[in-house]
């Protein structure tokens, strides 16, 4: 655990000197009426996953470039499973048009961290079996905003891209361990609405 802070705080920090002459804070006198985005994964919900995603206009990295935190959480149990898995995720989205004043819409290039970590249990009368798996890794998406509705406040984002897992483990009750590590497949819809 404090590997993966002391390599967030690290990622932040080289975020920050990167950027630092960029760096713009909007004042009130700027009168932009809107602060921040969240939104939701509606397609992870089919599978029992909540899948949130923020992104902050209060601060900006860069041109077009705002912070986002990521957060993810997964619950099952039954007469014989019991899983429960949560992850987080920090990073940055960069928008490839000009939307100085104006809520940001179109492509964007998100790169981001993430972490999870998992547990599953199962037992019946005769065995009992459990295993639980971390994963770091780091990932790059892209994706395409499209902004609807009253104020165009409502916005869908589809994307996608892919994770590399720097470091994996998975872990069984028998004592086998699994590497986890390697590139996979990232993204999905996010539904949201800005304020």
């Amino acid at each position: 655990m404090k590997k993966l802070l002391l390599t967030i705080a690290a990622s932040f920090a080289v975020v920050n000197s990167t950027y630092a002459q960029e760096t713009t804070t909007l004042s009130p006198s700027q009168n932009l009426h809107f602060t921040s985005s969240a939104g939701i994964n509606p397609a992870s919900l089919l599978f029992g996953i909540f899948d949130f995603e923020m992104e902050s206009y209060l601060y900006q990295l860069g041109k077009n470039t705002y912070p986002i935190f990521g957060c993810q959480f997964y619950n099952y149990s039954d007469n014989y499973w019991d899983i429960k898995a949560t992850g987080i995720t920090v990073g940055i989205k960069n928008y490839l048009e000009e939307n100085y004043g104006k809520i940001p819409e179109g492509t964007y290039i998100k790169t981001f961290l993430t972490y999870a970590y998992a547990s599953a249990t199962y037992s019946d009368y005769y065995t009992y079996s459990s295993a639980s798996a971390s994963i770091f890794g780091i990932g790059l998406n892209i994706g395409y905003r499209w902004n609807f509705g009253n104020e165009n406040r409502f916005y869908i984002a589809p994307e996608t891209g892919i994770t590399y897992i720097m470091d994996g483990k998975l872990v069984a009750s028998n004592g086998d361990t699994y590497d986890l590590t390697g590139p996979t497949l990232s993204g999905g819809l996010i539904l949201g609405y800005t304020w």
